[in-house]
């Protein structure tokens, strides 16, 4: 099992400590949940309560903002907080009925509207790859908003890109990575944003391009598939936040 340098577990630890959000130390410091967890017990840290990203949003107003508590449903707004008391019977209501479009509840209580099928993507990309709302965006915006590999739109129902990245990193396990509950990829290993066709293609294009570099047969197609692995647009990113890229 390969050793956590214990500088990135003391940075995340200060992180926490000065306010940051859990996930937001985890997705800085490439330090696992697990990890962090273990030696913040160890330390005699307590826990704050966490609130997930897709909860942040206001049900009375609909704007972003920062609960305090995983129960807070409204923001700190006097109308918003006078909203939710005037609500009383909404205890017994299912969250789903007066939850507003965008968030994760109402997406699995059967709408698919654009809000929330965003929502939902949002947190696939957060449960599976730390990836970020303003990552996904930033690096969507270096790939000039097409896919990274054949330029295009992408064709998947979801309207969302594939994060496509490096299997060389191993802190995660890809034997598993079908599963929508396993951590697949992190800021270090993120390659780029590809459409459904070309990221499930990736692979073995690259190992026949590959092949037909050494025997001198190399195409177009080849030369941009070896291109895009070698130098991903998420370099570019991780330069800009100070993140090294996996070994």
């Amino acid at each position: 099992m390969k050793k956590i340098d214990q500088t990135l577990i003391d940075q995340a630890i200060t992180l926490y400590v000065d306010g940051q959000p859990l996930d937001e130390c985890v997705r800085q410091t490439t330090v696992s949940e697990t990890t962090l967890r273990r030696n913040l017990a160890i330390q005699e840290i307590p826990l704050r309560n966490t609130v997930r990203f897709i909860e942040k949003i206001c049900f009375s107003c609909g704007e972003m903002y920062m609960p305090t508590n995983a129960r807070q449903i409204v923001c700190t707004q006097l109308a918003c907080q006078e909203w939710r008391d005037s609500q009383g019977s909404l205890i017994s209501v299912p969250l789903a009925e007066y939850a507003p479009h965008g968030t994760m509840v109402k997406y699995v209580s059967g709408c698919k509207c654009e809000l929330c099928r965003g929502a939902n993507n949002d947190k696939g990309r957060i449960d599976r790859h730390q990836m970020y709302p303003q990552d996904y965006g930033e690096i969507l915006a270096i790939q000039s908003g097409a896919c990274a590999l054949c330029l295009g739109p992408q064709i998947a129902a979801s309207g969302a890109f594939d994060v496509d990245h490096s299997h060389a990193c191993t802190q995660h396990d890809h034997q598993r990575s079908g599963s929508a509950n396993v951590r697949q990829s992190c800021p270090r290993c993120w390659r780029g944003l590809l459409c459904r066709v070309c990221n499930q293609q990736l692979e073995r294009n690259v190992g026949h391009a590959y092949i037909r570099e050494l025997e001198g047969l190399l195409s177009a197609e080849d030369a941009r598939i070896l291109e895009y692995v070698r130098n991903p647009p998420a370099d570019i990113w991780r330069e800009r936040h100070s993140i090294s890229q996996a070994s």
